[in-house]
This record gives C-alpha cells, sequence and structure tokens, in this order.
C-alpha cells in the first residue's frame, strides 16, 4: 500500500511541476486521467483551453532547450532555443509540454526549461489541423558575415576531380626519420596502429617520433625545446604574434623538410586563432605570453586545391621547433569523374542540417579534399567553413556535413 501511495505521489508532483493557471478559464482545462499498479504509473496529456481563443504564453528560461519532435528525450531534435524565446503552450505531458514556437514550428520542450510569462495570444492556425514539425522545416542555411573571406567565381566555376584516395607513403617516413633523429636512433614501440622511435644520437637528444600506421602521420617531438625535461626548466614566452613568428617557423622548418613543404601558410588557420580568442586585444596579449606557436602549412593539389588535414603542422617556440605533425601520404585521383563543387549556398544548406545554433556564422570558406564526412582514405571535394561556432565539412559527393564541435 505504502508503495501505491509513493507512485500516486510521483505521478502527482511531475504533473504539478507542469502545470499552467489561467484563473479565468480553469473550468475548460480537461481533467487528467491517472492510472497506476504497484510498479507503473501512466500520466495521461492535459489539454489546455482547447475551447479557449486564447492559450499562454511562456518563456525559455534553460539555456540550451530544445524543440523535439517527441514528448521524450533522443535523437529527436527539431531545432534549438534561445534563453527568453516565447513560446505558446498547447498541452501539457508529465515532462514535456506542447508548444508552438515564433518561428510557426509546433513540438515539444521540457516543461521545466519554461515558464508562464503570464499573457494569452490567439492563435494564427488551427492546432488540430497542424502535424508535429521536422528538422527539415526547422533548417535554415547559416549566415556569412559581410566581412568573410570566400573564394572568387573564377575557383568555383572550374570542374575538378571529384575524389582523391589516400595511402602511405612508407618510404618518406623513413627519409625523415634520420632527419629529425640524427644518425642513430632505435625503435622503442611497435603495437597495432603506432611505432615509436627515440633518437640515440648524443648530438641530437630527447627526440622522439611516433608514426601512425593507419593514416601515415609522422609526430616528431624535441623535448629540449618546450623545457619539459624533467620540469628543471621553463620555456620563455614568444614576445610576439603567431604573424610575427609565421616566419620564422616556415623558415626554421624548411630547413627540415625543405622549401616546398612550408610554401603555403594556411589561411583558415590564422581564422581560427584570432576567432578562438574572440577579442584582438586578448589575442595580442595571450599569444606574446604562450611558450610556443603552432603553424599550419597547406598541401595543394595541382589544381590548387587543399588537402584538409593533409599538410604540416609546426610548434615553435623561442628555442626552436619542438612539434612537427607531418601528412607522410600520397593521393591520386580516383576514376575520371570531374564536376564542379556545389554552390556555397548548398553547402551552408547542407551544414544547417547539423546544426541547431542560430548564432552560427561563417567567416571564412573554401574548397578543400577532406575525409571527414567518409572517415577513410576517400577524399572527397568538400566545402570548408570557419565559423564562429566551430568548422564545418560539406561533401560535395555525398552531400552531408560534419563539424569538429559540439552543434547544439
Amino acid at each position: 500500500m505504502k508503495k501505491a501511495f509513493a507512485t500516486i505521489l510521483t505521478a502527482t508532483l511531475l504533473l504539478t511541476s507542469c502545470t499552467v493557471v489561467n484563473e479565468s478559464a480553469v473550468s475548460s482545462v480537461s481533467e487528467t486521467e491517472t492510472t497506476y499498479s504497484e510498479t507503473t504509473t501512466t500520466v495521461e496529456t492535459t489539454a489546455l483551453f482547447e475551447k479557449a481563443d486564447q492559450y499562454p504564453v511562456f518563456k525559455v528560461a534553460i539555456k540550451g532547450s530544445f524543440l523535439r519532435s517527441e514528448s521524450e528525450y533522443g535523437e529527436n531534435i527539431i531545432a534549438s532555443f534561445q534563453e527568453g524565446d516565447e513560446v505558446i503552450v498547447l498541452k501539457e505531458y508529465s515532462f514535456f509540454s506542447l508548444v508552438y514556437t515564433q518561428d510557426g514550428l509546433l513540438g515539444y520542450v521540457d516543461c521545466n526549461n519554461i515558464v508562464p510569462t503570464g499573457e494569452y495570444k490567439n492563435l494564427d492556425i488551427d492546432p488540430s489541423s497542424v502535424k508535429i514539425s521536422s528538422r527539415e522545416d526547422a533548417v535554415t542555411a547559416l549566415a556569412v558575415d559581410s566581412n568573410a573571406i570566400l573564394p572568387d567565381d573564377t575557383i568555383l566555376n572550374q570542374s575538378y576531380p571529384t575524389t582523391l584516395i589516400r595511402s602511405t607513403d612508407s618510404n618518406y617516413q623513413q627519409e625523415l626519420l634520420p632527419i629529425l633523429l640524427g644518425k642513430d636512433y632505435k625503435m622503442t614501440e611497435d603495437s597495432d596502429d603506432q611505432i615509436q622511435y627515440e633518437s640515440t644520437d648524443s648530438s641530437m637528444p630527447n627526440r622522439y617520433v611516433w608514426i601512425t600506421k593507419s593514416n601515415g602521420n609522422l609526430w616528431f617531438y624535441d623535448s629540449m625545446v618546450t623545457g619539459e625535461r624533467g620540469g628543471e626548466y621553463k620555456a620563455p614566452s614568444m614576445n610576439m604574434t603567431p604573424e610575427e613568428s609565421l616566419p620564422i617557423a616556415q623558415k626554421k622548418a624548411a630547413e627540415i623538410l625543405g622549401e616546398d613543404r612550408v610554401s603555403l601558410p594556411s589561411q583558415s588557420w590564422i581564422k581560427q586563432l584570432h576567432i578562438s580568442y574572440g577579442d584582438e586585444t586578448v589575442y595580442n596579449r595571450a599569444t606574446r605570453e604562450d611558450n610556443a606557436h603552432i603553424h599550419l602549412f597547406e598541401r595543394q593539389t595541382e589544381n590548387g586545391i587543399n588537402v584538409l588535414d593533409g599538410g604540416i603542422k609546426v610548434r615553435i617556440g623561442v628555442n626552436g621547433i619542438s612539434d612537427l605533425y607531418i601528412d607522410c601520404s600520397k593521393y591520386v585521383i580516383s576514376g575520371s569523374a570531374s564536376a564542379k563543387p556545389i554552390s556555397l549556398d548548398e553547402a551552408l544548406k547542407a551544414a544547417g542540417m547539423i546544426c541547431y545554433n542560430n548564432t552560427t556564422v561563417v567567416l571564412y570558406a573554401e574548397l578543400v579534399y577532406s575525409n571527414r564526412v567518409t572517415g577513410n582514405d576517400t577524399f572527397n571535394l568538400s566545402w570548408y567553413l570557419v565559423t564562429n561556432k566551430g568548422n564545418y565539412v560539406v561533401d560535395c559527393v555525398t552531400k552531408t556535413a560534419v563539424c569538429d564541435v559540439y552543434t547544439y
């Protein structure tokens, strides 16, 4: 008996948390029917003002609230709300409210995330004739900043091979080992996906190389530069911005890898750096205080299209280069298919399909070859969109998008 009572009390509390009070229309609120046993409770929907002309207006009070296509949590998000957005509540459930949004969408929101404003409004629709919205109903293309850097029409109007296939250049990896580690080095680990080498050359101490078998990437690390050698040394601040350290990094990397490998500084990377700090004053101060800067150098195809993640990443401190991330891959054209890239508008719409944050704005865009959508050695012609809320890749072949951060 105690267990049954507890169940009834729980159901009452859950329903109360979503109850809307309207003293002028209490009689029009239908009763809530509850059925229970000793182990389960079912709370039926409460319809609000079904025969009234007006419905209560609520305000979204919790950041990170979502409109859903079902009255439950799961992969059913239609759109996101901003704190302060207004919705009209049509019905209530135990945990969710059926709402109509300012954008004309119909769906469910966690009733604990909205609060009454005390206002009431007429609906411009017949609630009984409107279907629950879908994600497609809510999709809007990403916005583009008025000062965004975009490719010109001469690039966009050309046809390009649609796909490149990546393979590991093992010979290049072996060529790099004595350059990075000296004439004497040894293998210290050989696991399923990684090989580790360590320098035994007395003129190049504390240097290491890791090779990733699955993607051909090589990571070189010199612990003497940044001071991670037992903690006895603290690396000095750069006392310069990344723009100032870039030619230094480029020159030193060229001495190791050759000028052709680091001839194209990444414009998208510089843009991302500025975005990450948010404010130029903060950027200038913080980057001067950093003990190292990271620079990216692009790898291009014969057609002048960058291979995303296919270049060189250099981490440089006052005492020199501490890290090199080198793509040791070969890329060949797959088949004879070629095509113009999808339009920027199409790319913005595809990115919008996975973006639930309506404050996202594109600040930089370019064409690349990328495997971030395919997830394998197939690199398709794609759009790379740098935004204030992460970076999107839109595959021109599959016309689908991915982002490197949480998009809600």
